[in-house]
């Protein structure tokens, strides 16, 4: 059984702890109601655009069906000769310890798309590098990054986004934040190939008919590379917030078995206490037995 002075120590350490932990959720709190706003906005705004890149792309497919067959030849011999990879997948992760269980549930269903064997493997952040590495070992080969949710260093997301950029087909793995307490594992297709809006909404807003200028391509072309890059950046945002709010609800639990731990301490330190006192009484009512 433990000292009273080992007690102490160890309740000293678990009031220290339940302070640090405290002030480190009030921190994360602050962070939320910092960026949960602007995040919300930027989701609606990245839905948005989603939903015009896929109608973008789809007009384009049809336009070419009813071109003049030499249209159709020239294409398909841009697209023979083009140097654009197939498709990629990225596991957007974060740097930082203590993030919950949302890093763990994106890796999963980032993992069931890497066994396929079918994409190029993208890894953002130590987090994910660490969980892919301890699951696959060098069974894979993959590009890695660990560029920073909250301040994305251009020197980093420069190369990154023009790699991406390479590829015909890009899905992003990354957490969605719902609400303080849920937060869910998401892919988002930032390269057009399909929208974020349920099926419900699309066949409400499927009929839509452009008129292009200066012409297609070029359009095509500026949704492929400038506001694919806008997509990245705002999928980070995203994943920033799911990180925050799963960190939350650590440190939550984080500070009710630190309760629990100084109850615990208290109450032992109050038997210790006590049996000390009883054994000092014992010990003079023994010495005034003595001397009678």
């Amino acid at each position: 059984m433990p000292s009273l002075k080992q007690l102490n120590q160890q309740y000293q350490f678990s009031m220290e702890m339940h302070e640090l932990v405290q002030s480190t959720q009030e921190i994360t709190v602050m962070e939320i109601q910092k960026v949960r706003q602007s995040a919300f906005e930027n989701r609606q705004y990245k839905e948005g655009i989603l939903d015009i890149f896929f109608d973008v792309k789809s007009a384009e497919r049809q336009m070419i069906q009813q071109l003049l067959r030499n249209r159709d030849i020239q294409r398909q011999e841009q697209d023979e000769t083009s140097d654009n990879k197939d498709s990629v997948i990225v596991l957007i992760s974060t740097n930082q310890l203590f993030t919950g269980d949302i890093s763990a549930k994106v890796f999963q269903v980032f993992a069931e798309e890497v066994r396929q064997e079918t994409s190029d493997i993208v890894i953002i952040g130590r987090i994910g590098k660490r969980l892919f590495e301890q699951a696959f070992g060098d069974k894979y080969h993959f590009l890695y990054s660990e560029i920073s949710n909250s301040h994305p260093e251009p020197e980093l997301l420069k190369p990154l986004i023009s790699t991406l950029l390479q590829y015909q087909h890009i899905d992003v793995f990354e957490g969605k934040y719902v609400s303080l307490v849920e937060q869910k594992p998401t892919i988002v297709n930032i390269s057009g190939e399909s929208t974020l809006m349920d099926d419900q909404q699309r066949e409400t807003t499927s009929q839509r008919n452009f008129l292009f200028e200066p012409s297609l391509d070029n359009i095509v072309t500026f949704f492929e590379t400038q506001i694919t890059a806008t997509l990245f950046r705002l999928t980070l945002d995203e994943s920033r917030l799911a990180n925050l709010g799963s960190r939350i609800t650590t440190l939550e639990s984080s500070l009710n078995n630190l309760e629990r731990e100084v109850t615990m301490l208290e109450r032992r330190q109050k038997v210790i206490t006590r049996g000390i006192q009883n054994r000092k009484q014992l010990q003079r009512l023994a010495g005034i037995s003595c001397w009678t």
